[in-house]
């Protein structure tokens, strides 16, 4: 073990592919990378507009089955309009262990339409009873490597949208399985989720929201702005 405390993220630009790692290590562990997040990004104004290997994340529609677990994005538009404001699609630069997607993610966009699918193969450290699922450990600390990256998750899916000058919607599906069983019944191992988000903006009036299903449980958000001051 080291009491060293390590961390590093290099990010190299080139036109239009990018290429990142960041690697992490808390005192006492064991390995001298505990974490480490590469990904490769590349993007054009075409058709196909991105494509990411590697750690990437999500954040869809209002957020209720893919968003930033960190909080949202910032820009000028966060005091002005009640919506989540983030891009559908990142690489993963984050130091946090847990919750991001690892494998492959497109975004194709044609006219009025664009194509997200995804599959993401993630390993996370969980506590285990009786070789079923308690908990996740979210501090990223690992003391004992028995515990660390003893639970994989895979994700595929797709977001669907078309938009308009007056708003969009989009339908967005994955299908998510772990490779073990909760403790708690009230959580699925394999499950599907849907969702449907939506913008419609005229004039000063805007209607947002989103409304999704998974593993049997219903959930949305709605919700209705007038004029153009500020919150």
């Amino acid at each position: 073990k080291s009491c060293l405390k390590t961390y590093q993220r290099t990010i190299v630009t080139s036109e239009n592919i990018k290429f990142g790692l960041l690697t992490q290590k808390d005192e006492f562990e064991h390995s001298l990378i505990d974490f480490y997040a590469p990904f490769l990004e590349f993007t054009q104004d075409a058709i196909l507009r991105k494509i990411i290997l590697g750690k990437y994340r999500l954040a869809l529609g209002q957020g209720i089955l893919f968003a930033p677990k960190l909080g949202i994005s910032k820009s000028g538009a966060t005091t002005t309009l009640p919506m989540k404001n983030f891009k559908s699609l990142k690489p993963y630069t984050s130091s946090y262990e847990i919750w991001f997607m690892n494998g492959f993610a497109t975004q194709l966009s044609w006219e009025s339409f664009s194509l997200i699918p995804f599959y993401s193969n993630a390993k996370f450290s969980a506590n285990l009873a009786n070789d079923k699922i308690t908990s996740f450990n979210e501090s990223g600390l690992h003391l004992d490597d028995l515990e660390k990256n003893n639970v994989s998750e895979k994700i595929f899916g797709s977001s669907f949208c078309f938009e308009k000058d007056v708003g969009e919607i989009s339908l967005n599906f994955a299908k998510i399985n772990f490779d073990h069983q909760f403790e708690d019944s009230a959580y699925f191992a394999n499950y599907s989720a849907v969702s449907l988000d939506f913008l419609f903006h005229r004039k000063e009036l805007s209607i947002f929201g989103e409304i999704a299903n998974s593993a049997e449980k219903f959930g949305g958000i709605m919700g209705i702005k007038f004029g153009e001051d500020k919150f």
